[in-house]
């Protein structure tokens, strides 16, 4: 269900002569499953009728990407102090649980930004084994191209939070000798 919110009219290059003319949307759908309000903004190409969906939307994938950041820096750097060399510690359970929190935000506002219809099953796998879970996410909500691509990208996230957490037990480490 997507109910229109306002709507003004802009211009692309003036917008005469035969020139796109582009209006500018916010809207509100409600997951079919929850009924929780989900927001969009973008334009919409008069002339082609192509709808571009920006703004809003990319905001709070973008947040969790940079909060999952965060949360590895600051966890290793918690480890470091709190448990100096151990192999493991509450610390990464804690990590565990709001990583595996954070994946799943990031998943559900993709799907609704792809309009992906999120089973329940997905759900618990997104959560649970979210190594299997994306790439399999992705691959059916995006082809086989896109998909190879998307889970790359996920691979190197990880790799990427992995070196973020050393770096953290790192600067807690060299910073606590001087």
């Amino acid at each position: 269900m997507l109910s229109s919110a306002w709507f003004t009219k802009g211009a692309n290059a003036g917008g005469e002569g035969g020139r796109r003319t582009k209006e500018r949307f916010a809207a509100t759908r409600f997951d079919d499953h929850s009924g929780e309000p989900e927001y969009f903004a973008g334009t919409i190409t008069r002339r082609t009728g192509k709808i571009h969906v920006g703004g809003d939307v990319l905001k709070p994938k973008s947040a969790i990407l940079v909060a999952g950041a965060l949360l590895s820096l600051a966890a290793g750097a918690a480890a470091q102090y709190f448990y100096p060399f151990a192999e493991s510690s509450p610390v990464d359970v804690v990590l565990t649980i709001v990583g595996a929190l954070l994946i799943f935000a990031w998943y559900r506002f993709d799907s609704a930004l792809s309009g992906y219809r999120r089973s329940a099953g997905l759900n618990v796998a997104i959560v649970a084994i979210a190594l299997l879970g994306l790439p399999y996410y992705f691959f059916r909500s995006r082809g086989a191209k896109r998909g190879l691509i998307a889970t790359i990208l996920f691979l190197l996230t990880i790799v990427g939070s992995a070196l973020l957490t050393i770096a953290g037990r790192a600067i807690v480490y060299y910073g606590l000798q001087n």
